[in-house]
């Protein structure tokens, strides 16, 4: 079924076009024959001009944010990597020299009190310090890291806000409804929205948006298959390499 008024096709059971909302009469059964190729054609490159003309506005009224939305960006990266966790590694090498260190020390202290530690040379005092000065070091630059870590992420954290809000309110002046959602309208978004009606991917800037998804999405596919394979040529490599050493131990 299609709509008298538009040509739109219609599903049974709907009482109205939901494209131009011209009521459908059931009984009737009045409909519009199916448009013809050409007129069909002539819709989808008056639609995708059109778009294609809206979405170019749209770049040149967003586009003296730029640095802005650049900068929100670089924001959330900081957060993301401020956010990870800490490696516990060097953590557990200081605590392991300050063991060598101070362990050997404290015994020493408590069997034979300071004259115990006088009895040993510089060579000696030397051989347990610089180990346990060396954990301390260790620890002690961990903790400078994690308090910088904390500082620029509460930092980073403040200056999105403020950015978000700038950047809203920007969105929010745009003088008429705007026809793409805030998150899409990073300038650098736009002009590849633009890009795909250009091409003649999409008719429409929904259809566009729903476009470059779909290749996000497919090239995080790709690239976890891809990562996916390499990972399992590395442990059949590896498994190869173990089974062609272990039988060589029997000739040996």
């Amino acid at each position: 079924m299609y709509c008298p008024g538009c040509g739109s096709e219609i599903k049974i059971g709907e009482k109205f076009c939901m494209h131009c909302g011209n009521p459908i009469d059931e009984k009737r059964k009045i409909v519009a024959q199916k448009p013809t190729h050409v007129s069909s054609i002539s819709q989808q490159r008056s639609s995708r001009i059109e778009s294609a003309n809206e979405v170019a506005r749209m770049i040149e009224y967003f586009s003296p944010m730029q640095p802005q939305y650049d900068e929100y960006d670089q924001c959330s990266e900081i957060i993301d990597n401020c956010t990870r966790k800490l490696k516990i590694a060097p953590v557990v090498i200081g605590i392991i020299l300050c063991a060598c260190g101070y362990l050997p020390i404290i015994a020493v202290l408590s069997v034979f009190g300071i004259s115990g530690i006088a009895r040993f040379g510089l060579e000696e005092h030397l051989v347990f310090c610089l180990p346990a000065l060396l954990g301390t070091l260790v620890i002690v630059l961990r903790i400078i890291e994690v308090i910088n870590r904390k500082k620029k992420l509460n930092q980073s954290i403040e200056r999105q806000i403020l950015l978000a809000k700038e950047l809203t309110d920007y969105y929010n002046n745009y003088g008429e409804l705007c026809l793409v959602g805030a998150e899409f309208s990073n300038p650098r978004i736009l002009e590849l929205i633009g890009n795909t009606l250009r091409q003649g991917r999409a008719d429409t800037i929904k259809e566009a948006i729903n476009v470059l998804l779909d290749d996000a999405h497919k090239t995080r596919m790709e690239l976890q298959a891809e990562l996916t394979a390499q990972s399992a040529r590395q442990a059949a490599s590896g498994a190869t390499a173990a089974a062609v050493f272990s039988a060589a131990r029997v000739f040996l």
